[in-house]
């Protein structure tokens, strides 16, 4: 065992003679013998105790014969000041009387006059070794005490057997992690350290005591490791890193062994959110092209019906299954938000919102009709925080979505919500800094432990019907935010959903919406639509051309700055042009949008796109275009569009 030995501070020597001659004798003989001691001198026992208590010298030479205080009364009066310093009396009295009473205080050195040097010298020395050592072994015991108190105050359980695996000591770690006491646990065998599978660890010692035999003869250390879950008094598991090794003594012959359980329940916990950020994140590059391709193809099919449906008469059998077709498409529209949503999130649009409002809407939106209410608890420092009202609001509706079906008898969910600060090290994996912490606890049979790890993935779900996409949407979504969500449940216990959100100051007075006046009939004209999907662009000219507009359709943005410069040219320029965001084998409506409005700064542009969440859907004004139009959209949707920019301003 190695250890750093701070440097040794030098002796130091009292010498009490009160004969000048004597004194001044004595003093260079052991200045020239013992140059490293620091030298105190006194002539009388009085002036040596205030020396004694003021230097505190391990060491002191002293005369008996004295004024004031003879040697005796001033040896008792050091070593009841300081048992164990180390004296060595000189005397020219040989009376019995005194080698008795030096000999009762534990005085091991007595010399008497006329003195012979090498005698004092010798004395001297002995002392001298005797204090070193004392000193030595007293940094071993302050060592020891420091390397108990470090094995015990550590993070992890340790703990010593003797070679038949009894358990001989073990920290205090072990009881503050599972609530057993002392007497439940020493002196008794290995295997009352319970684990989930007990072979494990009597495969354990078994390799321990293999390798101490094998070990008396090799020579170097061996240590093996596995991980476990450490059971606990009240049914808790704990998963733990073990490491033993086999304990030797001096010949090399094993002694029992040390094990160490190192609680990594943080660890696997980053390292499950990590895991399951990047499976999300790989999920979510295949689930977004999956949902924008997937609402190209429904703009076609949703377009067509509604379509249809302007070309049958009102009392058409026709119109119902048109009908039927069309809530079909517009579930499938749904799914393909929902999808979208999981895999990015939405870019959020942040504002200051507050809190209560947004808890508010939410219960409203998710709870309306069930037989589950709503307790909100809020502390009076949860007032806001800079979000995208809109997603956090889908997010805490799935979250009380969610809670309501683990209730189907009916109930309450607890939402209750609080300010906490988070410090540099946190377990959450989010920036230190002031978060908002929302809970939502249900009264549900709870989640089994088994699944507690799946419940934010895609389309898994235990509730027969569901889509298994809400809580992954919400995962997103906070995450997007700068956020961390979990989930705690215990079987019969119910459930909580808990999100830390970054908390902001109070907000401004939120503006309220001004109404926007309704469209006039408008002007016919000429729009031009850029679409890469033949499918998209094909029903999108024959529901503008119904409406009366003379429609030109192109693939590209090259296409649609061609078309809108020969437009310009022969002074007939389009009414609007509806432009797809995302062109993969080209320019898309961001880029061509710049270009046209170069040239036409009051150009009337329309941002399109199955991904409605993208951020210039979302703030589509910023990048020059006057209005949106999320994929998949019907005629009516598309008529109610033409109606606003055929009547407002030109230019974004």
């Amino acid at each position: 065992m190695a250890s750093t030995v701070p440097e040794t501070t030098p002796h130091s020597l009292l010498l009490v003679e009160d004969d000048p001659g004597e004194q001044r004798l004595l003093a260079t003989a052991l200045a020239s013998r013992f140059p490293e001691l620091n030298l105190h001198l006194a002539s009388d026992g009085a002036a040596a105790l205030e020396l004694f208590r003021s230097f505190r010298p391990e060491l002191a030479v002293i005369d008996i014969s004295m004024p004031l205080m003879d040697g005796i009364a001033l040896s008792k009066a050091i070593l009841s000041d300081r048992p164990g310093t180390s004296i060595v009396i000189v005397t020219g009295n040989s009376a019995p009387g005194y080698l008795q009473e030096s000999i009762r205080l534990g005085i091991r050195q007595y010399l008497l006059k006329p003195l012979v040097l090498d005698a004092l010298f010798e004395a001297v020395a002995e002392c001298l070794k005797r204090i070193e050592l004392e000193r030595q072994v007293e940094k071993q015991r302050e060592y020891l005490r420091k390397f108990s108190r470090a094995i015990d105050q550590g993070p992890a359980i340790v703990l010593f057997t003797d070679l038949d695996g009894t358990i001989e000591c073990i920290n205090s770690r072990y009881m503050e992690l599972t609530g057993f006491s002392e007497e439940e646990i020493l002196g008794k065998p290995l295997a009352v350290i319970g684990l989930e599978h007990p072979e494990e660890l009597a495969a354990l010692w078994k390799e321990l005591v293999g390798a101490g035999a094998d070990l008396a003869a090799a020579g170097p250390a061996c240590c093996t490791d596995l991980e476990c879950r450490l059971l606990c008094k009240d049914g808790r598991s704990i998963p733990c890193l073990v490491s033993a090794a086999p304990v030797r003594d001096g010949r090399g012959c094993f002694q029992g062994a040390s094990i160490v359980l190192t609680d990594i329940s943080t660890r696997k916990l980053i390292q499950d959110q990590t895991l399951r950020s990047q499976k999300l994140e790989s999920l979510g590059v295949l689930a977004g092209g999956i949902a924008h391709d997937f609402n190209n193809v429904l703009t076609g099919v949703l377009g067509n019906i509604s379509f249809a449906q302007t070309l049958a008469p009102a009392d058409h059998p026709v119109l119902t299954p048109l009908k039927d077709a069309e809530e079909a498409s517009l579930r499938a529209a749904e799914l393909a938000r929902q999808l979208l949503t999981f895999a990015r999130g939405g870019k959020p649009i942040k504002k200051r919102v507050l809190v209560r409002q947004l808890l508010e809407d939410s219960v409203a939106l998710a709870l309306s009709g069930s037989r589950v209410v709503a307790a909100v608890r809020l502390t009076e420092e949860v007032d806001a925080l800079e979000a995208d009202q809109g997603l956090l609001t889908q997010a805490f509706s799935n979250i009380l979505i969610n809670a309501a079906q683990a209730m189907p008898e009916g109930g309450t969910v607890g939402v209750e919500g609080r300010r906490l600060r988070l410090g540099r090290r946190n377990t959450l994996g989010v920036p230190a800094g002031n978060y908002l912490r929302i809970s939502f606890k249900d009264e549900g049979v709870g989640i089994p432990e088994a699944q507690q790890r799946r419940i934010f993935d895609p389309y898994f779900s235990t509730k027969p019907g569901a889509s298994g996409l809400g809580l992954a949407s919400a995962y997103t979504i906070i995450v997007n935010h700068g956020g961390h969500i979990d989930v705690r449940s215990r079987a019969g216990k119910g459930s909580t959903i808990i999100c830390h959100l970054p908390a902001s100051d109070p907000p401004a007075p939120v503006l309220r919406p001004q109404p926007v006046p309704a469209p006039a009939r408008p002007n016919r004209g000429a729009v031009l639509i850029m679409d890469d999907e033949h499918i998209v662009r094909k029903v999108a000219t024959k529901m503008l051309e119904s409406l009366g507009y003379q429609v030109t359709a192109c693939s590209s943005g090259e296409q649609a700055i061609l078309r809108y410069q020969e437009a310009l040219k022969a002074g007939v320029p389009y009414l609007a042009v509806l432009m797809d965001l995302t062109i993969p084998a080209g320019m898309g409506g961001k880029e061509a949008a710049r270009e046209i409005l170069s040239l036409d700064p009051q150009a009337r542009l329309v941002v399109s796109s199955g991904y409605f969440d993208d951020p210039v859907m979302a703030d589509f004004p910023s990048f020059g275009f006057c209005a949106v139009m999320p994929k998949p959209y019907k005629l009516a949707e598309l008529a109610a569009l033409m109606g606003r920019l055929t009547t407002q301003t030109p230019g974004p």
